[in-house]
């Protein structure tokens, strides 16, 4: 485990940064990943084969505290799209995960903008700063590793919507869900918040955590309950109606608690018919 340590530490990962590359370890190609958050470094190898994964404190140089205190200010570079990303008409895997979380009509209406990656397999969304593509991720389709990858270096947050309403969450297709619902949706990108993010939610009126799970899955236990009976009619209407269910549930801003009433009263009436 030292020598692993001490592996980790020669790459010189600076403060606030993340790095994908070629194993040091098991040698497959692109497969490390590591990170270097506020002096803990963290790194996992995605390759089936390679059970490298680890954290680790290290110490503080000045220059990271400089940087922590006092963030430099740099110039937003923007992302070229690559020539392997296209439009995802042709893709039926791309077509099958939006259908999944409803978000197809969003998209045909141009209200979404998403490409696919045919190099990895993978849904891919951009990520847009002040109007301009700043970096992107991509969501894989069929159990690649790892399950989102950023393709870019730009740290910015994934923001879809447009009300003052804003709600965090930590993958782009929960906040797209969100915009679905009428709400503006802001992807972490990840389980932690970056002090870099921070800027970006000044212009909204309120920003919440999500309890995004939790109403997921309620909302699916009384759509399960009203196909049992038969609801959704007629049938071509059946989309729209779920949408504006989704779009009640999300806009009434449950607590934890209440959300959980409402979910353990849906279950009970399944269980009575």
């Amino acid at each position: 485990m030292v020598n692993e340590i001490e592996i980790v530490k020669n790459l010189n990962i600076p403060s606030g940064t993340n790095k994908r590359m070629d194993c040091p370890f098991c040698y497959n190609r692109n497969t490390f990943s590591v990170k270097n958050e506020n002096g803990k470094l963290l790194w996992n190898c995605f390759h089936a084969s390679c059970s490298v994964k680890g954290k680790q404190e290290t110490e503080h140089s000045i220059e990271d505290i400089e940087n922590y205190l006092n963030p430099k200010q740099r110039e937003t570079q923007r992302f070229v799209i690559p020539k392997h990303f296209i439009n995802i008409p042709t893709v039926p895997g791309c077509m099958a995960m939006l259908q999944r979380y409803d978000l197809d009509r969003l998209w045909e209406d141009g209200q979404l903008a998403f490409y696919y990656d045919v190099k990895q397999n993978r849904l891919v969304f951009p990520i847009e700063k002040d109007n301009m593509i700043v970096n992107a991720t991509g969501r894989s389709l069929k159990g690649e590793k790892p399950k989102w990858y950023i393709y870019g270096k730009e740290t910015y947050p994934y923001i879809v919507g447009n009300s003052d309403k804003a709600v965090l969450v930590e993958d782009c297709i929960s906040a797209c869900v969100l915009f679905s619902a009428g709400l503006t949706g802001i992807a972490i990108l990840g389980t932690s918040l970056k002090n870099s993010y921070i800027p970006a939610f000044k212009k909204y009126k309120k920003v919440k955590d999500d309890s995004k799970k939790e109403i997921h899955s309620m909302t699916n236990l009384c759509i399960q309950n009203l196909d049992d009976i038969n609801f959704f009619k007629p049938k071509e209407k059946k989309p729209i109606m779920l949408e504006n269910l989704r779009n009640i549930f999300y806009r009434m801003e449950l607590s934890a608690k209440e959300t959980r009433i409402l979910a353990s009263v849906f279950a009970s009436l399944g269980k009575k018919r």
